[in-house]
């Protein structure tokens, strides 16, 4: 069961991939964090391109939001509780961290399994 707290905006600036701390000050038992859970807002007319991955990962799978609405998701952090974020317009996109999972609690791997079938 994560960990909820009262939502942080961490919404980056466009561009390349962005760094997110977990805010270990306002929250020092989150440094057994093993992933975090991050809501999605699209405020805007237009769809908008997020992706997000767990520190270290090569992962860059675009995560489309629709106008109007918002989805979560859950996200794993590496041990300096550290996940990114990179979004391709911020015109009406915000994003929230709203809980984390203690590393007792989940498990994330760096990059996503291949559930590719074998020719």
């Amino acid at each position: 069961m994560p960990k909820f707290i009262t939502p942080i905006d961490v919404t980056p600036d466009i561009g390349g991939w962005v760094d997110i701390e977990l805010p270990r000050d306002s929250y020092p038992d989150c440094e057994d964090a093993a992933g975090v859970v991050i809501r999605i807002v699209n405020t805007g007319d237009e769809d908008q391109e997020c992706m997000f991955r767990k520190n270290g990962s090569t992962d860059g799978r675009p995560f489309p939001v629709g106008p109007g609405n918002d989805q979560t998701l859950f996200i794993g952090v590496d041990c300096s509780v550290i996940f990114e974020v990179q979004i391709a317009e911020r015109e009406g996109i915000a994003v929230f961290l709203e809980a984390y999972f203690p590393q007792s609690k989940a498990e994330f791997h760096d990059n996503a399994i291949d559930m590719s079938f074998a020719a």
